[in-house]
């Protein structure tokens, strides 16, 4: 079981970066996968990612081992000027903490 835990480490009124930490809580290794949407009228288009594949709003990586730490991030754009938070964030089905 994969869990996860978004955080933005910097939002301004036209783009934010965020960076997620995601954690093998399972007995076998396995490979890992986190989907992150946000609200449409927020306009978000994700520009850059780093330590993970991008395909749409799902970010995947390699084997992760029971109990190891995997930690990526990604800048995107925005329209909208107030910080945003994802509104759906899941980590191979599993809802992220988000904070």
């Amino acid at each position: 079981m994969l869990s996860a835990r978004y955080q933005t480490s910097a939002s301004w009124d036209t783009g934010f970066i965020a960076y997620l930490q995601v954690t093998n809580n399972g007995a076998a290794s396995t490979d890992w996968s986190v989907n992150v949407t946000y609200a449409a009228t927020a306009g978000v288009h994700i520009t850059n990612a780093w330590n993970a594949q991008l395909t749409g709003t799902t970010f995947t990586g390699g084997s992760l081992a029971p109990g190891a730490t995997a930690t990526f991030g990604f800048s995107a754009n925005k329209q909208v000027k107030d910080k945003i938070t994802p509104t759906s964030c899941t980590a191979r089905g599993t809802s992220c903490k988000i904070g």
